[in-house]
């Protein structure tokens, strides 16, 4: 092989590495996106505004959820809650499901069915309940009882009612505090 045989031959597999290298970035970018894009309709990352949720979420916390691909809604998920009438989209905890009877008292304890629900992290106290839908309330078929952590400070199913199906439009799956204890 003569020396410029040999330099046509190198050039030529470095054209073919170079055209190799271009499709392996091609075919890796056209999976990262499909991957990309699948995330995004599969799931959501929020900030928690507010301070219903407290003491379990902060504000300017943020939460990863799973967009409406979730199964059944299980008492004790937080769900993101979309509705035309509020501000913006909210955070709650799923307190009763179709069918359940629900009863509060006035600072906020919640017996589901008949039974004293066993809650953790939840802060209790005197509330006005004026605003307050009539108790005991049976949840409808194909709506959810949610409520807020921090019952003196949370606007939920006690003034909104219950949320349909359709208007919970996520599952909180992962929650990150950006910020120090406030």
């Amino acid at each position: 092989m003569t020396e410029l045989e040999f330099e046509l031959e190198f050039k030529k597999r470095k054209l073919q590495k170079r055209k190799q290298r271009r499709m392996e970035l091609l075919i890796i970018g056209a999976h990262l996106g499909v991957v990309l894009v699948l995330l995004y309709w599969m799931f959501g990352i929020g900030m928690v505004h507010g301070r219903s949720m407290r003491p379990a979420y902060r504000e300017g916390d943020l939460f990863l959820y799973q967009r409406r691909l979730f199964r059944e809604l299980d008492y004790g998920d937080v769900v993101v809650i979309h509705r035309q009438d509020l501000e913006r989209d909210i955070l709650k905890r799923i307190a009763g499901k179709p069918g359940d009877v629900i009863d509060l008292d006035e600072l906020g304890h919640l017996t589901r069915n008949g039974e004293r629900a066993a809650e953790t992290e939840i802060l209790f106290g005197e509330q006005d309940r004026d605003e307050w839908i009539t108790f005991p309330y049976t949840v409808p078929e194909g709506s959810y009882f949610c409520l807020g952590d921090n019952r003196p400070r949370s606007e939920d199913s006690r003034e909104l009612g219950a949320f349909r199906r359709r208007e919970i439009t996520g599952k909180v799956l992962a929650q990150f505090r950006l910020s120090s204890v406030k």
